[in-house]
């Protein structure tokens, strides 16, 4: 189902230079509602296939791309955009909590894609008009509240391309200044009483984090040694970074 949707966003993509704005309006503009409600109505256990079926392909973003593209043809659609990309995270989430481990990495796909995009979007010195709606800070304030890396947290830690993702995601959420010591302390708690693999990828992922200059060596030892010490994290050192 993903991938014939994404076959038609792509090949919509290779016609919509051609098409008139009279033709969009009326034939597509219908399309980019009818799809994210199609999407959405899909039962868990059939979403669960599809993400399982699609682990190594981003058919979610294509899709999303193909739409905002689309949309952007016509005037004022500005409102559109913003909720195809606030529908995308929300997939994003419902995958991250409903699926097996392919689906999880469909899902840290879809992620990684977004931080990706968000990120050059924000580097990008550009025309004002043009700026996304769907920031770098935006993003991170997402992954907060939406308690993304709790969730990835959960399981699969023993799979070295699994935790690879979670770095990626961290990277970011360090770059943007929103990790928090409570964010460590359930790093390590991940692993406390593991099996060796995942204590393994645990310490050496908090080893790559150390090295990164905007979180200093100092604050991983510190909240590591809290946790071994059994020591809660004081809710006045809410962000390790700012």
């Amino acid at each position: 189902m993903f991938r014939s949707l994404q076959r038609s966003s792509s090949l919509l993509g290779s016609v919509m230079s051609f098409l008139t704005l009279h033709t969009v309006k009326k034939y597509f503009l219908p399309v980019i509602e009818m799809v994210p409600q199609f999407l959405e109505n899909l039962t868990d256990e059939e979403l669960k296939k599809e993400a399982k079926n699609e682990a190594k392909n981003d058919a979610l973003s294509m899709i999303i791309k193909s739409l905002k593209n689309l949309a952007s043809r016509v005037p004022g659609q500005e409102e559109t955009v913003k909720n195809l990309e606030i529908f995308r995270l929300k997939m994003i989430l419902r995958l991250l909590q409903i699926s097996s481990f392919n689906g999880k990495m469909n899902a840290l796909n879809e992620v990684n894609k977004v931080i990706s995009s968000v990120s050059y979007y924000t580097h990008r010195h550009g025309n004002p008009e043009e700026e996304e709606w769907l920031t770098a800070e935006r993003m991170a304030e997402w992954i907060q509240q939406n308690n993304i890396l709790s969730i990835v947290l959960r399981d699969s830690l023993h799979q070295p391309q699994y935790v690879e993702k979670l770095e990626k995601i961290l990277r970011f959420v360090i770059k943007e200044k929103a990790l928090t010591l409570q964010d460590l302390d359930n790093i390590w708690a991940a692993q406390a009483g593991k099996h060796e693999a995942i204590v393994k990828n645990v310490h050496d992922l908090l080893a790559k984090l150390a090295w990164i200059s905007l979180l200093s060596s100092l604050t991983i030892y510190l909240t590591v040694s809290r946790r071994a010490g059994q020591m809660p994290v004081k809710s006045s050192e809410k962000s390790c970074l700012n």
